[in-house]
């Protein structure tokens, strides 16, 4: 996360420097994944190399939204075009349908962000609204897509 935040052309939620969670709040926070069923976080790597990207999907925690996760997905840049992205997608979905209760996966998308876009699209993803400068990364200001995907009809 500390060297994806300090990337200039991504668009995560965290500015350069921001990440500074201890080794015991990394591990606590990789622990709140794994109680959690509705949950998923994975890490990617090349090879034999070093870590590439990030998987997250997070659970909806009532009731009412537990059908719904909110999908966040990064490559650093250097591995980028390589499948890497495709990969974590199809994991993503295949981790969805097989839990066999969520039928709604959520993400939000920088609009400036075509490769991503077209990946989600390429997934199934379609647009559901822009929130106009929703994020602000390196003193800009940034609009994002909504995109949503619904797995099954409940």
């Amino acid at each position: 996360m500390k060297t994806l935040s300090g990337e200039q052309d991504v668009d995560i939620l965290l500015e350069p420097g921001e990440f500074m969670a201890s080794v015991a709040e990394e591990e606590d926070f990789l622990r709140s994944y794994l109680n959690d069923d509705h949950s998923l976080f994975l890490v990617a790597h090349y090879g034999q190399g070093p870590f590439v990207g990030t998987l997250s999907l997070d659970g909806g925690r009532f009731r009412s939204t537990r059908h719904v996760v909110n999908l966040g997905i990064s490559v650093h840049k250097d591995y980028r075009k390589r499948g890497i992205g495709r990969s974590l997608m199809q994991t993503a979905i295949d981790w969805c349908d097989r839990t066999g209760s969520i039928s709604r996966i959520q993400l939000q998308v920088s609009v400036r962000n075509e490769a991503a876009l077209r990946l989600y699209q390429q997934f199934g993803f379609v647009i559901e609204g822009i929130g106009q400068d929703a994020m602000r990364r390196l003193g800009q200001r940034l609009d994002v897509y909504f995109m949503a995907r619904l797995l099954s009809k409940d």
